[in-house]
């Protein structure tokens, strides 16, 4: 990687400490160490250095790779516990949101009582969720108001 970048002007991020003797074990059978590295370029470099180097010593054994994009450094630096890394230096990244369908609007709960079963056939007999019915309901009876 000499003449692609200098890791002395690079930003450095070490990999995080294994916290449990699983994560441990996981790194001695893995036989390397990670550093991340954010060039002056702005690009992504990670280095893997068998275990038992130290800085500044045969780096040549290191194996040196240019990441494909900010998500990869993302995930790198959030598995090693640098987060405030990923807001500094990656601000106009979204957030993430959690999984499923975005919210339609805010949440309602509601005792149907009897009229569950006529809602669940209702849902039944058009293809829809038990909430996609009842939204349509709402919507058919709030259509119909003449007020």
């Amino acid at each position: 990687m000499e003449g692609w970048f200098n890791p002395e002007e690079a930003e450095v991020f070490e990999e995080g400490k294994a916290v449990t003797a699983q994560e441990r074990w996981e790194r001695e059978m893995r036989g390397f160490r990670e550093t991340l590295f954010h060039t002056e370029s702005g690009r992504w470099v990670l280095q893997r250095s068998p275990l038992g180097l130290r800085d500044g010593v045969d780096q040549d054994s290191s194996r040196w790779e240019f990441l494909s994009g900010d998500e990869q450094a993302v995930e790198w630096l959030v598995g090693n516990g640098h987060e405030q890394a990923v807001a500094r230096l990656l601000p106009h990244l979204p957030t993430e949101k959690g999984p499923g369908r975005p919210e339609i609007g805010g949440r309602v709960q509601v005792r149907l009582g009897e009229l569950l079963p006529q809602v669940d056939q209702y849902a039944d007999r058009h293809g829809l969720s038990r909430a996609e019915a009842v939204r349509m309901l709402i919507s058919a009876g709030l259509a119909r108001d003449d007020g």
